[in-house]
C-alpha cells in the first residue's frame, strides 16, 4: 500500500515528489524534530507546572524523554540506520544529548532569567539552534552510512576500465 500511494504521488505531482524525495531525509530529520519537540514541551509543561518542579529540573527531565524518542526514530527512521552497533551509537547519542542539555538549560536560564522570554517560547528557540547542530553531527558522525568495500572496488574497477578505453 505504501508504494502504490508513493506511485500515484509521483505521477499526478512528480515535480513536487522529486523535491521530497531528493530532501527526504532532511524531512524525516525535521518532522523528528518537530515530534520530539512537541513530547519536550508537553513533558516541560508537565513537569514545571503541574508537578511544580524547578524550571532547570523540569527543563532536563523533558529533554531526557524526548532524547529516547529521538534517538529511537532517527535510528530507524530518519537515517534508516541499520548498524548493529546501537550501544556505541547510543553512547555517542547519549554524550551528545549530555553536552545539548548542558547547552540548553544554559540557554534557557539566559532568555528566561536574563532576558525575560516565556519559558516555552525560550525552550522552541534553544531546541530549534541545537536541531541545527545535531543534524549536522547525526549524519555525519552517528548514523554515517559505510561504503561497503565490495561496491568501492566495482567504482575502482569501472572507472579504471574507462581510464583505459581512454587511453587506448
Amino acid at each position: 500500500m505504501y508504494r502504490s500511494v508513493i506511485k500515484k504521488i509521483s505521477l499526478f505531482f512528480p515535480r513536487l515528489f522529486r523535491v521530497l524525495f531528493v530532501n527526504r531525509v532532511f524531512i524525516k530529520f525535521f518532522l523528528t524534530g518537530l515530534l520530539t519537540l512537541s513530547s519536550d514541551l508537553l513533558f516541560l509543561f508537565i513537569f514545571y507546572k503541574i508537578a511544580s518542579l524547578p524550571l532547570v529540573v523540569s527543563t532536563s527531565l523533558a529533554f531526557i524523554i524526548s532524547f529516547l524518542i529521538n534517538f529511537y526514530f532517527h535510528k530507524f527512521w530518519t537515517f534508516r540506520d541499520d548498524n548493529r552497533e546501537v550501544y556505541i551509537q547510543l553512547l555517542k547519542y547519549f554524550l551528545l544529548a549530555f553536552v545539548n542539555l548542558l547547552i540548553n538549560a544554559k540557554l534557557m536560564h539566559l532568555m528566561v532569567y536574563r532576558f525575560n522570554i516565556f519559558y516555552l517560547l525560550s525552550q522552541a528557540i534553544s531546541a530549534s539552534v541545537l536541531g541545527i547542530e545535531n543534524f549536522l553531527i547525526f549524519n555525519h558522525f552517528i548514523f554515517k552510512k559505510k561504503i561497503k568495500l565490495n561496491k568501492f572496488k566495482k567504482i575502482n574497477k569501472f572507472k579504471s576500465n574507462k581510464l583505459h578505453e581512454i587511453k587506448g
